[in-house]
């Protein structure tokens, strides 16, 4: 039998850090999981001043693998589209579940965003997608449930809030159409951030964590 707790990893969204993810550690560590919490590059106190898909997802299995593997991930908003294309790519690995808050599902979203919030027109819009492109190898595309999805074979938990207006529900949509082992939760009115903090979402993925493997 295993000596140590399996541990689990919590991974926060675009422009925060790992305390917000806090609300799971002690609903986590009282059902016996151990918890690491990582604050992803650029932001909390990890260096660098870039964050990206590919980058992110890396920096996730850099330190599942520092603490012996990981037998799941919650990931919030991007955390959770960098949760679910690590899940794509670690055949092999510990990992037997995966749960989304309020996730992306792709870098279209962050682009298209990026464009609006800067005021970008097509042709900016389409350099930005070129210099993507060029640094990591393959198109914004990759980088989106759509492509990778089938891939992932470890259930999925998706929480999603029918009126996050930061991450529309429609991402959610995405996310369940493009990935086989994906369900869903879907809640009303805890919006994009209160989702990590809701005790009742946090209850169903410990149990969803928990949960027997089903053939």
């Amino acid at each position: 039998g295993e000596k140590e707790h399996p541990a689990v990893a919590l991974v926060h969204g675009w422009e925060l850090q790992a305390d917000r993810m806090g609300h799971f550690i002690n609903p986590l560590l009282r059902a016996g999981f151990r918890v690491i919490a990582i604050d992803l590059p650029a932001h909390g106190a990890s260096g660098g001043s870039l964050l990206n898909v590919p980058d992110g997802a890396a920096a996730i299995a850099d330190a599942c693998a520092a603490c012996g593997g990981v037998t799941a991930l919650i990931g919030h908003s991007f955390g959770g589209l960098a949760a679910l294309w690590l899940a794509a790519h670690s055949a092999g690995s510990s990992l037997r579940r995966v749960v989304t808050l309020g996730a992306w599902s792709s870098v279209n979203f962050l682009i298209h965003n990026l464009a609006i919030a800067k005021g970008w027109d097509a042709a900016h819009e389409r350099a930005f997608r070129d210099r993507f492109a060029e640094r990591f190898g393959g198109p914004v595309e990759l980088f989106s449930v759509e492509r990778f999805g089938r891939h992932i074979r470890v259930p999925v938990l998706i929480v999603h809030d029918r009126r996050d207006n930061m991450v529309g529900f429609e991402e959610s949509d995405a996310i369940l159409e493009h990935v086989p082992t994906a369900r869903r939760l879907a809640t009303s009115g805890l919006g994009h951030r209160a989702i990590t903090r809701d005790a009742e979402v946090i209850a169903a993925a410990v149990r969803f964590i928990q949960s027997p493997e089903t053939a």
